[in-house]
């Protein structure tokens, strides 16, 4: 046979070879549901290995890249399992020898820059090696320990049977894919280290003031933990960045660096809002358990405070004529917590800063009497841990609805009398005039809004039965189809208020809508507060309802 049909020989023998080879991986790949890319051209491959052979000087119609090796497979190529800190599993992956040589298996195993990756000591595999002959099988075992202490979240790793590296890697990925490679993925369900007594606090706070939260904390680990609580510097998953309304100094943290197992302490929030700030205020309390970062064995504390700042006295404008005592009350809402673990503070001052004139000429009021009321609810935990010191049906109580009254009485003159009321801590207020003239008590009750200044008042009208004037204000009270979910979560609102023409609400997520019925879509997890005011002309109201919507991750 001369050269020139040798070479032929050769040439037409490779092309058969890889036909077959192609023919078994396409079926090979569709029997085990596993996908194979196979680079081919029209050039001529020195030294191009096939299977597990080499062919020298070989000349083929369609050769795979020069130096490159058709993969052999694997099955299962991925696999998906979900542990809980402290167990373990075990599965059977198959090898099989597409070549036409023995292979020398030892399976390690590899870590990715997916996520993060298991420890190797945690994974064993058997055999630890092994010798596959040309077109059979080998089978391995590869067992997963997950540690007790293991931190959760999603784990990745790449088992390598061969250390043959894929041809042009470092081009098309961002690191080493070896040629016989599977993919291991983990979920690991962490044992929670701590409870929080909540895990948000949503309040609306003045310029200028100082405000002290409570939130008891729970070792529920088996051993003694240290905990260094720290505020995040950027906004919270929850919330893209955005212009805070005061730097993270201004909260101070106060905890104890170690709680022993099973018992309880307190961790102190202490927020001083300076006189200038404006806007919100969003930031984790990260709790760095025994130096564990933020995973779900640890829960952190989500902070949303809202800075209010009245814009100038309420004004009202009244007249007398008689000199018989005045007695005014003003009463209102306080900004209440949403999770109810504000500490009440000494009240240097009261809710409300009062001022008062009769022909323009400032008059002394005397200060009678103030009275606090309130009340409690019961909150329930519905996608996160259940709280141990909560009851039976695993609830804890807050506080709800504080309510202030602050009674003062003047001396009284005849003529035109201005009383000015700027609101501190408290979201609306009321107040009210009682005149007694010639025995018979005359009565203004006429609630004023604390957003426009200037005379907001709705008028005066005196009965002469002496009773309580009807003012038709507007009442705040809506609902909605849905309050809990998986995100996107749609959320269909419903105002169900009172005497209401005007409509402002705030989803919680720091977006607003002045549609009666709106429609909002909650694209993150978390758990929103939601409030909607009403307005007319003769006043405003709020209703606010604290977690209302709770969002999760599927």
């Amino acid at each position: 046979m001369d050269k020139n049909k040798e070479t032929k020989a050769i040439s037409q023998f490779a092309g058969l070879l890889l036909c077959i080879l192609l023919i078994q991986s396409a079926v090979a790949a569709e029997n085990q549901n596993q996908f194979t890319m196979v680079f081919i051209n029209n050039s001529t491959s020195e030294n191009a290995t096939i299977g597990n052979s080499t062919m020298e000087n070989a000349s083929t119609e369609n050769p795979i890249f020069e130096n490159s090796t058709i993969p052999n497979y694997i099955y299962p190529s991925y696999y998906y399992t979900g542990l809980n800190a402290g167990s373990s599993t075990a599965f059977t992956v198959s090898f099989n020898n597409n070549g036409n040589e023995s292979l020398v298996l030892t399976p390690s195993v590899i870590a990715t820059n997916e996520t993060n990756s298991l420890n190797e000591s945690w994974i064993i595999i058997s055999p630890a090696n092994a010798t596959v002959a040309p077109h059979s099988v080998q089978y391995f075992t590869i067992e997963e320990n997950v540690p007790w202490d293991a931190a959760g979240g999603d784990y990745t790793n790449k088992i390598a049977f061969t250390d043959d590296i894929e041809p042009y890697t470092e081009v098309y990925y961002d690191d080493i894919q070896y040629v016989n490679q599977m993919y291991l993925h983990t979920y690991v369900h962490a044992h929670p280290r701590i409870e929080l007594q909540t895990s948000y606090i949503s309040d609306t706070l003045d310029a200028g003031t100082e405000n002290e939260y409570r939130i008891k904390i729970k070792n529920v680990a088996p051993r003694d933990l240290t905990i260094n609580p720290t505020l995040s510097t950027s906004s919270n998953e929850y919330y893209p960045d955005f212009e805070q309304a005061f730097d993270n100094d201004a909260i101070e943290i106060s905890a104890p660096s170690t709680i022993k197992a099973g018992e309880i302490e307190n961790m102190t929030i202490r927020v001083n809002v300076p006189e200038n700030a404006t806007g919100t205020y969003r930031r984790y309390i990260y709790m760095n358990v025994s130096g564990k970062g933020n995973d779900s064995s640890i829960p952190q504390l989500d902070l949303n405070f809202r800075i209010w700042k009245p814009p100038a006295p309420f004004v009202k404008t009244f007249y007398t004529s008689t000199d018989t005592p005045i007695t005014i009350e003003v009463s209102g809402n306080m900004y209440s917590s949403e999770t109810g673990y504000r500490v009440s503070q000494k009240k240097d001052k009261m809710p409300f800063e009062l001022g008062l004139t009769c022909n323009s000429i400032p008059v002394n009021m005397t200060f009678v009497e103030s009275v606090e009321s309130g009340g409690a609810d019961i909150e329930d935990y519905y996608y996160y841990y259940y709280s141990t010191w909560a009851d039976e049906y695993q609830r804890d109580y807050r506080n709800i609805n504080d309510h202030y009254v602050a009674t003062y009485k003047a001396p009284g003159e005849v003529g035109e009398w201005q009383l000015t009321i700027l609101p501190k801590g408290v979201r609306n207020f009321q107040y009210l005039i009682k005149i007694k003239e010639n025995n018979r008590e005359e009565i203004w009750n006429v609630t004023g809004e604390n957003i426009d200044s200037g005379d907001s008042s709705t008028g005066n009208v005196i009965n002469e039965n002496a009773s309580t004037i009807s003012t038709e204000m507007p009442v705040a009270d809506f609902n909605s189809n849905v309050t809990h979910g998986y995100s996107p979560l749609s959320v269909q609102f419903t105002d169900l208020s009172e005497n209401a023409t005007e409509f402002c609400w705030d989803f919680g997520d720091n977006t607003y809508s002045r549609d009666r019925n709106p429609v909002h879509i909650y694209n993150e997890k978390g758990k929103y507060p939601v409030s909607l005011t009403v307005k007319n002309e003769k006043g405003i109201d709020t209703e606010e309802k604290s977690k209302y919507i709770w969002v999760s991750r599927k």
